[in-house]
């Protein structure tokens, strides 16, 4: 999942060099800001649905509510898969931008992101491709952020159910002894009586 999120900006490719003439980068053509600006749209509701997701995911956890926690399970990998889905068409438009030879100045080899391919739109949609740009940059963030938080919480909910449950275990255990793990461990039920009667 953080590999599809941190890649949602990179491209994961070299930059290929500019074949113009005077070594500036060529605009994007319209076709292609518009179908970037429809990427960054698509990208930056799959993220805000993931970072919803994990937010009710959190607060499924929280109140206990395996109902809650199966619906936001659900939501957060449908949102997972979108972004993937979303990652195989930026990659796509990249790669046809990239091969056209249209890539901007001072890349030095390092990946072209989406702000980049928004900086060399034509001037009347450069504004608004890199708003959106950066709009998408603050949802990846918040996503990732959500996802922490919520690591950290299970972690938590975790480690703290197999503490009760080692807690019980010393309970029900008649001998006391440590297992392998050096933690009381329970074992079978060991049925004993004394008659008292004969």
């Amino acid at each position: 999942m953080k590999t599809a999120m941190n890649s949602a900006m990179k491209t994961g490719m070299n930059a290929m060099p500019n074949d113009s003439a005077s070594g500036s980068p060529r605009a994007l053509s319209i076709p292609h800001a518009e179908a970037l600006e429809s990427l960054l749209h698509d990208l930056t509701v799959a993220h805000e649905r993931l970072w919803r997701s994990s937010s009710g995911l959190r607060e499924a956890i929280r109140s206990a509510d395996p109902s809650g926690v199966e619906r936001a399970t659900a939501d957060q990998s449908a949102s997972l898969g979108a972004i993937a889905d979303l990652e195989e068409r930026r990659r796509a438009l990249v790669g046809e931008i990239t091969s056209i030879g249209a890539c901007p100045a001072g890349f030095a080899g390092r990946p072209v992101t989406l702000t980049d391919l928004a900086s060399m739109a034509p001037e009347p949609c450069r504004a608004r491709l890199m708003e959106a740009a950066e709009c998408l940059r603050r949802c990846v963030a918040q996503a990732a952020e959500a996802q922490r938080t919520l690591r950290s919480a299970s972690s938590s909910l975790l480690a703290h159910m197999e503490g009760l449950m080692r807690q019980v275990a010393q309970r029900l255990s008649h001998a006391g002894t440590y297992g392998r793990r050096g933690v009381i461990e329970g074992s079978p039920a060991v049925v004993s009586g004394l008659d008292l009667v004969t």
